[in-house]
């Protein structure tokens, strides 16, 4: 019985590695492919924390827009980071250019140089360029139970907490 497994073992062995070097004879032989150039840097990772300026420690999304600035959403408004030091925006109160609200769920750069920003009380788009912040408007919810319109008739944003995703238009919007 252990002389028939033993044959049994030896002959296994022996298809494996025979089958092995009629497959590899059967491939052509490969040349690797060039590594691209961006990838030719290693990448940098810093870690960052209040003590670098991060307004919290608890940052719930990040993106690079493409100035190269460094975005983080965090529960206490959204960072900006240059490489040295970082810019804090938050909700200033009656002032209509700011983020609604100082908790900032999801980032995402545009295309364009906007950073669309997903806050806790709605949608926003960041414009470097005035350097403000501008409420999108939702549309109506199509349930009798959504919260009505505030004053300027904003519908306010019943599940941003569940927004997974931002996508882009052609026109970077």
């Amino acid at each position: 019985m252990k002389r028939r497994l033993q044959t049994l073992l030896a002959i296994a062995l022996l298809i494996g590695s025979v089958s092995r070097e009629a497959v590899s004879q059967d491939l052509p032989e490969t040349t690797p492919l060039p590594r691209p150039a961006h990838l030719e840097r290693a990448p940098h990772f810093e870690r960052l924390t209040t003590r670098q300026g991060l307004s919290q420690n608890m940052v719930y999304d990040s993106a690079q827009d493409s100035l190269g600035f460094m975005w983080f959403a965090t529960q206490d408004g959204v960072n900006r980071y240059d490489g040295k030091s970082f810019r804090t925006f938050d909700r200033v109160p009656y002032d209509s250019t700011s983020l609604l609200t100082s908790v900032v769920i999801r980032l995402h750069a545009g295309t364009s140089g906007m950073l669309w920003v997903a806050t806790a009380a709605g949608l926003q788009r960041y414009d470097p360029a005035t350097e403000s912040f501008e409420t999108m408007k939702a549309q109506r919810p199509k349930t009798d139970d959504a919260k009505k319109p505030d004053s300027t008739g904003f519908w306010p944003c019943v599940s941003c907490y569940a927004l997974t995703a931002m996508l882009e238009d052609r026109d970077g919007e």
